[in-house]
C-alpha cells in the first residue's frame, strides 16, 4: 500500500480539518493509516466506517454523520472521493464531491467521467491541485 502522490504533504501540512469517510471496516482503515504513515493526523473521532451508520454509500448516512457530529456546515465542507458509489453518497448529502483518480485500486481502465457523471463537481490526479480549486470555490 502507498499514498496518493501528494497526500502525505498535502495531510500533514492542511490548516483544514480532515475526516476520514470509507465504505471498510475502522480497523481496517486505521491500519492502512499506519501503513502509509498517516495515522498520526487523524483522531479516533475523525475516522468513519460504513458500519458506524444505518446505511453505507451510495447513500449519505456516512457523510452527513461526519458533518452533524463535528457541527460542519455543509456549504463550507468538500469531499474527496475516488469511487462512484463515494461521489453519489457526497452528493446525496449536499456536500460538493472532488473526484480523485489516484492511487492503487484506481484502475487505467476507469475514466475520470465516472465520478463526473456521478456528480463531482471536478477531478484531480494528484493533491497538488487541490488548494488551487479550493480557494476558488
Amino acid at each position: 500500500m502507498t499514498t496518493v502522490k501528494g497526500a502525505f504533504e498535502y495531510v500533514k501540512n492542511s490548516k483544514r480539518k480532515l475526516f476520514i469517510g470509507s465504505n471498510s471496516f475502522k480497523s481496517r482503515i486505521l491500519d492502512g493509516l499506519e501503513k502509509v504513515q498517516l495515522k498520526k493526523f487523524f483522531k479516533e473521532n475523525q475516522v468513519f466506517s460504513f458500519d458506524m451508520v444505518q446505511k453505507p454509500k451510495p447513500y449519505p448516512d456516512i457523510y452527513l454523520k461526519v458533518v452533524h457530529q463535528h457541527n460542519l456546515k455543509k456549504e463550507e465542507t468538500v469531499i474527496i472521493e475516488d469511487s462512484s458509489v463515494g461521489v453519489k453518497a457526497g452528493v446525496a448529502a449536499g456536500i460538493k464531491v472532488i473526484g480523485l483518480i489516484a492511487g492503487g485500486h484506481w484502475h487505467e481502465d476507469r475514466s475520470e467521467e465516472e465520478l463526473i457523471n456521478s456528480g463531482a463537481f471536478t477531478v484531480i490526479k494528484e493533491f497538488k491541485y487541490l488548494d488551487s480549486i479550493l480557494g476558488t470555490m
